[in-house]
């Protein structure tokens, strides 16, 4: 089954039952036609897949495309697998079946949601509240999902890339950018015994 227009988002999140599980057949049936497969094929050994991420039975990842990237998900069935993808394709596409290929290849390079938030339960409290403050203070539109009463917006624009100063670092400024002696602060450089010139005369 592809792209459905009833159910545009996929339900994941639920814990992966013995049968419950991506298989060939499963992805083949998805891929419907000898063109889909190849092209699936391609897809998986040329193009890099990254953020890839298994949430209980739901498989996500972004393709890293010259126009940017791709966003697929594909969520798997008892009997089937389906897929979302922020391709044009209008239904099976081969960004589905592709992500569904490196999971059987490459499990192991899939964070395992799950298992990370099991370790994660185990941490410090300083050290997850510092971890949220990290990802609050990244990414401002987190601070709608956990519902910050009266937040208002989400930033459209990048912020500043560049370091904050340090205090010795500015320290260092002021003192190269200090005026020297016998330097007029509109910038002519005059002897120690010298007057100023008459503005009057300079030619």
């Amino acid at each position: 089954m592809g792209k459905s227009n009833q159910d545009k988002t996929p339900r994941g999140g639920a814990s992966l039952e013995a049968r419950v599980e991506l298989t060939e057949e499963k992805i083949r049936r998805y891929l419907i036609d000898d063109r889909l497969r190849e092209a699936a094929g391609v897809v998986a050994e040329e193009i890099q897949l990254v953020r890839r991420i298994k949430d209980g039975t739901s498989l996500t990842g972004a393709w890293i495309e010259a126009d940017g990237p791709i966003y697929t998900t594909v969520q798997v069935r008892r009997y089937t697998m389906e897929a979302l993808c922020t391709c044009p394709a209008p239904g099976p596409c081969p960004h589905g079946g592709a992500l569904a290929l490196l999971y059987l290849a490459e499990s192991a390079s899939f964070l395992d949601l799950d298992r990370y938030l099991d370790d994660l339960s185990s941490r410090p409290k300083d050290e997850l509240l510092g971890m949220l403050r990290t990802i609050l203070s990244s990414i401002p539109a987190a601070l709608e999902i956990v519902e910050i009463p009266n937040f208002e917006g989400v930033l459209t624009a990048e912020p500043p890339q560049d370091e904050w100063w340090d205090e010795e670092e500015w320290e260092d400024w002021q003192d190269d950018e200090a005026p020297i002696p016998g330097e007029d602060p509109e910038g002519i450089f005059l002897d120690d015994d010298d007057d100023p010139p008459d503005p009057e005369n300079i030619n």
